[in-house]
């Protein structure tokens, strides 16, 4: 026989599961649960049937846990996200200058100018958005990953001031920022390297304050150890051509990546402060410290006694929501989302590898993703305080993708196939 015998007898909370079963009505923002009918579980002439019923959960949009960001093997974020729904999102980065990757002259005669090349991988958002760039020179140090754990929510205030900033003007040249730098900093860091002393302490780079629709984020190459870095042109007493020596901006030094989310005013915002005993009509999901889902399901302990049964298929799905703005013009639907159980889901953010969780692939033709969730479902109500447990919806890289999507919350359909055994 196909799927798990779970043997549920009197007093024997030891398996599942379909006892568990209850219906799912959300039809406005908030609902009370309905209780669920007992006819649901089949009576004794239906022993050895297969036999399909829902499940109910209370669906609703918790904050994301903050995530650290001061890791040397991870690209960095630069821009604005101006959601409809979502709000504001900036993201921001500073990281460390590196030696110069060849030996120049030190008589200058010239100095011309010095250029920071940034290198774009990715892109959120819309792609022409007009945006500024501006530049700081660090007035702190950035601590080793050793010492400290920079998460992602804080203030790089401390670290430089406005008048601190470097930057002239800024181009972009297919998937190439470049940022022209003040004077005044490029002889500084010429001056640290004359006298062989410490670099300056780095840069901060982020996008000025703007309300443009949809906004962009790229994602900003720091691994690749050729890609972007500080391009110093000059001229010396023994060369009659320009000169450059490169500063690079790439893995062996420190950098830290900001997100703050700024959602007041915007209507994700109702549902992150309403009630959280009621389900929501609609959940939300969005990556970078943005918010999940998570799936309470209802007390089932005094069905367990009409077992046993056999636990064939348990499947969630989750649809689309086309009546909110999702601005599918500007901003991909994630392709995958995971789903698993945990009392909490700072629990999750301490999982390293999510091997074992389940995936659902976006179903472009049908608007809606599909979780098999057999495992998940019969871990969860076979854990002696699996009252104190959930389940969780994310995106599978939630520290770096910065994707959303809005989700109907009202008509879950937790479709589970059972089958009912003899004692």
């Amino acid at each position: 026989m196909q799927g798990r015998l779970l043997l549920l007898r009197k007093g024997f909370l030891f398996t599942t599961i379909l006892s568990f079963i209850f219906i799912v009505f959300l039809s406005s923002c908030k609902e009370e649960f309905t209780e669920l009918g007992k006819s649901v579980i089949p009576d004794d002439e239906y022993l050895g049937f297969q036999r399909d019923t829902l499940i109910a959960v209370n669906a609703y949009t918790i904050q994301s846990p903050v995530y650290p960001t001061n890791k040397q093997d991870k690209n960095v974020f630069l821009g604005i996200i101006n959601d409809p729904v979502f709000g504001k999102t900036k993201y921001s980065f500073m990281t460390e200058i590196q030696e110069p990757t060849d030996v120049f002259y030190k008589d200058l005669t010239s100095l011309d100018s010095a250029v920071l090349k940034l290198v774009i991988r990715d892109r959120y958002g819309y792609n022409n958005v007009q945006q500024n760039y501006s530049v700081y020179r660090l007035s702190k140090t950035i601590e080793s990953p050793d010492s400290i754990i920079y998460y992602n929510d804080v203030d790089p205030s401390p670290y430089y001031t406005e008048g601190s900033i470097i930057s002239e003007s800024t181009s972009r040249i297919g998937d190439t920022l470049f940022i022209k730098l003040k004077s005044n900093f490029v002889q500084a860091l010429l001056d640290d390297v004359k006298d062989e002393e410490d670099l300056i302490s780095g840069i901060y780079c982020k996008v000025d304050d703007h309300d443009l629709p949809v906004g962009s984020v790229f994602t900003i190459d720091l691994l690749s150890d050729s890609t972007s870095f500080i391009n110093l042109h000059y001229q010396d007493s023994t060369e009659l051509e320009q000169q450059i020596v490169t500063f690079p901006i790439n893995t062996r030094g420190n950098h830290i990546e900001f997100t703050k989310h700024i959602r007041e005013g915007y209507p994700i915002n109702e549902y992150l402060l309403n009630d959280t005993t009621k389900a929501d009509s609609l959940i939300f999901i969005q990556g970078m410290n943005g918010t999940d889902i998570k799936l309470k399901f209802k007390p089932i302990s005094e069905w367990i006694e009409k077992g046993p049964y056999a636990i064939n298929d348990v499947k969630l799905i989750v649809k689309l929501d086309d009546n909110t703005s999702n601005r599918f013009d500007a901003y991909d639907i994630p392709e995958n989302l995971i789903i698993k159980e945990g009392k909490s889901i700072e629990y999750l953010s301490d999982i390293s590898s999510y091997e074992g969780f389940d995936y659902a692939e976006y179903d472009k033709d049908n608007k809606r993703y599909i979780f098999k969730i057999t495992e998940p479902f019969i871990e969860h109500i076979t854990n002696e305080d699996y009252e104190e447990y959930s389940l969780f919806i994310r995106l599978p890289n939630y520290a770096s993708d910065p994707s959303r999507v809005v989700l109907e919350g009202g008509e879950l359909e937790l479709f589970v196939t059972y089958t009912k055994l003899e004692e």
